[in-house]
């Protein structure tokens, strides 16, 4: 299952693709983008996916490669670094690099899968224009074409015709289209706001890495709240979102705008100081938890956007990144307000559920405290009937758990809804009889209930807290009707 953008939105599905096909892809947008962080100047990003005609083409503005001779190969530059297979040498300066290309091969590989590949530059600062044409998987070429140009010009151009025989392919298919529309949607959100990016004319709407990972949280149900969303940007470096799961760790990671897609150590350095202070405020609550980092981590869905000098990869593929934490070249401090604001999202009430259902399996139920004080909890003890204790452990919730659901909820529905819109949601639930919903009807009539049950976020915890109510009431029903007789 891999995500891809549909619909204004990420979607998580199946997809076939032939990898090679959309890394030599990758690699020409990955290079496009690498320009922002060598010349700041650089404000746009286009790309154009032509389906019927096999072609692809990526622009970017701002200084590019020089268009000059170089000295050692005699031919100009640009066609070293697109077409000399044995160079890689850096062509833009000797700094540590925070950009995704590591040695250059990237882009002359997409050259030599391809039937036909143009390279276009315009270099304002020696008002040169430049052009020249490969066919053939690199294997010929034509002789350079240079043209004025105006000195305000400065930009870049690759188009490409991928070889589609050598993929066992006869044309861009949907899948493979779909990941690329999602990596030029993936640069939008990475880019950040100072980079306008456009795909086939029209411009992508993630302005920022929060907006991005919006897509990502937008909820199935457009009914229901977004899930939380807690954004901060450490430092020019680092940005960092977190969300929740639904009990197994996700992560959506970037490294100089390369998609790790199995995060690496950069994810682990961010997600091990979120996990430390939730497990650290899980186990202050619960002394009998001992939660570890592993399993405190399962409730998060963590989104990082990291700028690593000169990162090492696992693979060629650059999926996880293996660079040790002392050589990231920056830090990424998470504030005590950002990891406080995780903590408040819901992931610690999570995390104490998850807790108090492994006590309970391992046999540990009656030691968990059912209440804010040991007095109360003896007095709650020798008021509660059977049948309601027995409730209240199949659904392992709690009055003053529910009160907390409803505390951290951060988004609530604009409006009140109706105690019929509210039974008509009740009956799409399973397991409540037309007696009980008769029940429900009466427990609505309160506005608190009403605004309680709106703010939870899933049918499975307002079908608890309805079954909850509906056996209160039938237990003081029944103690009435006693009292009566």
């Amino acid at each position: 299952m891999i995500c891809v953008y549909e619909e204004g939105g990420m979607v998580e599905r199946r997809v076939t693709y032939v990898p090679a096909l959309y890394k030599i892809f990758d690699e020409i947008l990955v290079n496009a983008a690498d320009n922002k962080r060598r010349d700041p100047s650089m404000d746009s990003l286009r790309v154009d996916i032509d389906v019927e005609g096999g072609c692809i083409s990526v622009y970017n503005n701002g200084e590019g490669i020089p268009v000059e001779i170089d000295q050692e190969e005699g031919v100009y530059l640009p066609e070293v670094f697109f077409g000399h297979l044995i160079s890689s040498r850096d062509y833009y300066g000797n700094e540590r690099k925070t950009t995704g290309r590591r040695n250059g091969y990237g882009v002359k590989l997409t050259n030599i899968f391809s039937r036909e590949y143009v390279i276009e530059i315009a270099d304002g600062r020696r008002q040169k224009k430049y052009k020249q044409v490969f066919y053939e998987n690199m294997g010929k070429k034509s002789e350079p074409e240079i043209k004025k140009c105006e000195q305000s010009e400065n930009w870049t151009r690759v188009t490409f015709k991928p070889d589609l025989a050598k993929f066992n392919m006869t044309e861009l298919d949907n899948d493979v289209v779909a990941l690329m529309r999602k990596r030029v949607v993936d640069m939008a959100g990475t880019l950040g706001k100072t980079v306008k990016v456009e795909l086939n004319g029209q411009k992508v709407a993630a302005k920022s890495f929060s907006d991005y990972v919006q897509l990502y949280t937008y909820p199935a149900s457009k009914e229901g709240p977004d899930l939380p969303r807690i954004y901060q940007k450490v430092n020019d470096h680092w940005e960092v979102c977190v969300s929740l799961s639904e009990g197994q760790f996700q992560q959506v990671s970037f490294v100089n705008g390369i998609a790790t897609i199995r995060g690496g150590t950069h994810v682990d350095y961010v997600a091990d100081q979120i996990a430390n202070y939730l497990r650290g405020i899980v186990n202050r609550k619960n002394k009998h938890a001992n939660m570890n980092l592993d399993t405190a981590k399962r409730y998060l869905w963590v989104f990082v956007n990291a700028l690593i000098e000169d990162p090492a990869f696992d693979s060629p593929t650059k999926e996880t990144l293996i660079t040790r934490q002392g050589k990231f070249g920056s830090k990424c401090e998470l504030s005590e307000v950002f990891l406080k604001k995780v903590a408040c999202s819901g992931v610690v009430t999570n995390l104490c559920f998850l807790a108090e259902s492994k006590l309970s399996k391992d046999g540990n139920l009656d030691s968990l405290p059912h209440s804010s004080t040991p007095m109360q909890h003896d007095r709650e003890t020798k008021k509660r009937d059977h049948d309601d204790v027995f409730l209240e452990r199949y659904l392992k919730l709690k009055r003053e758990e529910i009160d907390q659901f409803a505390a951290i909820e951060e988004r609530k529905l604009e409006h009140p809804c109706s105690i019929t819109k509210c039974i008509t949601t009740i009956e799409k639930l399973q397991g409540l009889q037309v007696g009980d919903i008769l029940v429900a009807a009466d427990i609505f009539k309160s506005k608190n209930n009403r605004e309680l049950f709106l703010s939870f976020s899933t049918d499975a915890l307002r079908l608890a807290w309805v079954k909850r109510e509906i056996v209160r009431s039938q237990l003081r029903s029944r103690i009435s009707e006693a009292f009566i007789q």
